[in-house]
């Protein structure tokens, strides 16, 4: 569920082997941020909205570190804690 966003990154860049070119990278960056969208958009009308917020954030944030150098958002420390 936390990669679902990669439905929207190009397969050449999916399936690429070795490194991300720096531009490559940065699109694929935006994987968290769309699969938070993606699941927004799919349990839009589930009755339990604290579910629906745990699912997103799972799809936005699993990409965050301790020490800000994550994406999308860049969170560090306390900031990690949604």
């Amino acid at each position: 569920m936390n990669d679902i966003g990669k439905i929207n990154i190009d397969d050449r860049i999916l399936r690429k082997r070795g490194r991300f070119t720096d531009e490559e990278y940065e699109i694929m960056k935006g994987h968290s941020a769309k699969s938070a969208e993606i699941i927004t958009a799919v349990l839009d009308g589930v009755e339990e909205p604290d579910f629906v917020k745990i699912a997103r954030n799972i799809g936005r944030y699993h990409h965050e570190k301790w020490d800000g150098s994550g994406y999308p958002d860049k969170l560090s420390g306390e900031d990690n804690v949604i």
